[in-house]
């Protein structure tokens, strides 16, 4: 099974079929996506856009599982290489 889906991808990647999972995001998720590759903590990002932080916490979790990542580090890899946020101070 394994086999057939690694399969299946490199088919598509190869073909230029795979889908740009970021357009997978709603407007908000994508608001918060950068905040949350910064660091800022779920009680930052909600007081900016005055929601609940565990409205913020059920965003972070939606982001992860629609892009696939599994941890901050890779989120903040993510963001990076999506240019939405840069090492610049």
């Amino acid at each position: 099974m394994a086999t057939k889906l690694v399969g299946d991808y490199l088919m598509r990647v190869q073909s230029g079929h795979t889908a740009d999972t970021y357009t997978q995001l709603s407007l908000r998720e994508r608001e918060v996506l950068p905040l949350l590759a910064e660091s800022h903590s779920n009680r930052e990002i909600a007081g900016q856009f005055h929601l609940s932080p565990y409205t913020v916490q059920t965003y972070r979790q939606r982001i992860m599982r629609k892009l696939d990542l599994h941890n901050r580090t890779e989120l903040l890899r993510y963001a990076l290489r999506k240019e939405l946020i840069s090492l610049d101070p």
